[in-house]
């Protein structure tokens, strides 16, 4: 674990690239919240943290957290996917959106954490 914490410490920047729903509601970050606790741990091991994942400006679910670490950042990125062809054949359209609103994300990173499966975290992986 000495060795894990040192090498961290290296590393400034961590980007996140998920599916994962966030809100945004009175003032506060929240997600699932599970999801929510690992990426407290995350923030106490980067001084940076970017989080780039689909953003909702209204209520949380009731299973939600609210991510109270002070250096949180996020990129907001399109909610695209579905079950129907008409959603599949829009997230195909957005493709290009989708690139180069993960490239601005994952630019300054020093390290990159891609959460599969998920649509966001497949091109993160090839970005």
């Amino acid at each position: 674990m000495d060795f894990e914490k040192h090498a961290v410490k290296r590393l400034r920047n961590l980007t996140i690239v998920s599916h994962v729903l966030y809100y945004w509601f009175e003032g506060n970050l929240f997600a699932f919240g599970p999801y929510a606790r690992e990426i407290a741990i995350w923030a106490e091991l980067f001084p940076d943290v970017v989080i780039a994942a689909p953003l909702r400006q209204e209520r949380p679910s009731g299973d939600a957290m609210a991510l109270t670490h002070r250096n949180i950042r996020f990129h907001p990125q399109l909610e695209t996917g579905g079950d129907s062809l008409l959603s599949k054949a829009l997230q195909l359209i957005a493709l290009p959106i989708h690139l180069w609103r993960l490239g601005r994300a994952m630019r300054q990173a020093d390290a990159i954490q891609v959460r599969c499966p998920g649509n966001l975290g497949l091109l993160g992986f090839r970005h």
